[in-house]
């Protein structure tokens, strides 16, 4: 889906996934990034649409989102926030929970 993290530009922070919906420091960035590009590329584009939701992230990408005419998508962006919060973390438990390796799946029970 991705070819480096270099590529990826995100309509939210960890920062603020984290804070929204309390999500613990110790979780790592290495399950965190995944879930919210997944929120991002597979939930909002089903909400918003491929165009407008290019559209955003190319206007967060080269920093025109707070420009003067951009006030509705900056809303939008910052609407878009809390969608993609609650999802990541949707997308976090299923991710922290299975673990795949050599001996197949393992399920945590904490």
């Amino acid at each position: 889906m991705y070819n480096d993290m270099k590529d990826v530009t995100l309509l939210t922070s960890q920062e603020f996934v984290r804070n929204a919906v309390g999500i613990s420091d110790n979780v790592a960035a290495g399950y965190m990034l995944p879930a919210i590009m997944e929120a991002q590329d597979v939930r909002l584009r089903g909400i918003l649409g491929s165009a407008l939701l290019r559209r955003l992230v190319e206007m967060v990408k080269d920093k025109t989102i707070k420009d003067a005419g951009n006030e509705a998508y900056k809303d939008l962006v910052d609407r878009c926030q809390w969608v993609l919060a609650y999802q990541a973390a949707v997308e976090l438990i299923a991710r922290v929970s299975y673990k795949i390796g050599n001996f197949g799946v393992m399920r945590s029970h904490d």
